[in-house]
């Protein structure tokens, strides 16, 4: 619940791994790795998270992350976009498959809400001409539309963070 900010809290709790502590046995015992190429941190925590009894979160981050300017992670593209939604379907199909879904779905809706709401400041941060703003909803939109179920989102989501 801390991880998708359905619930107030006193510290920010980040996706990056720098500023948390997991137990190795609980990370092989449920075969937790990286095997996201895009948004792997994200989806490696809210793993991590899912599977953890506690949680223990150090003050200041112990990860200095240093990003090129050629790094596909600054990268606003389509490939932004898929990589968004085969990461997320990935995380569900996880979640779904170890009968976890029913118990975590709120929460991951919650949190791939924030996420679309980051991917369109992202749009907004690039100053994208209102062609490739389009193209880039276009995109937002099939994407969910392809991975999600419509209505089971609206059980969960705000319904009014896409521009009609």
């Amino acid at each position: 619940r801390l991880f998708s900010r359905e619930m107030p809290y006193k510290y920010y709790i980040s996706p990056l791994l720098g500023n948390k502590i997991f137990r190795t046995k609980m990370l092989q015992m449920n075969n937790i790795t990286f095997d996201c190429y895009y948004y792997e941190d994200d989806i490696f925590t809210f793993k991590a998270l899912v599977h953890s009894s506690s949680i223990a979160i150090i003050p200041q981050s112990k990860l200095y992350y240093y990003q090129r300017k050629d790094s596909f992670s600054r990268e606003f593209s389509a490939n932004t976009i898929s990589g968004f939604y085969k990461s997320f379907c990935h995380l569900k199909k996880y979640l779904t498959n170890l009968g976890l879904w029913g118990k975590t779905a709120g929460y991951y809706y919650a949190y791939t809400q924030k996420h679309i709401a980051n991917l369109q400041k992202e749009c907004y941060r690039h100053g994208l001409s209102q062609k490739e703003e389009r193209c880039f909803y276009k995109a937002l939109l099939c994407g969910f539309d392809a991975s999600t179920d419509l209505s089971e989102y609206c059980k969960y989501c705000d319904l009014n963070m896409f521009p009609l």
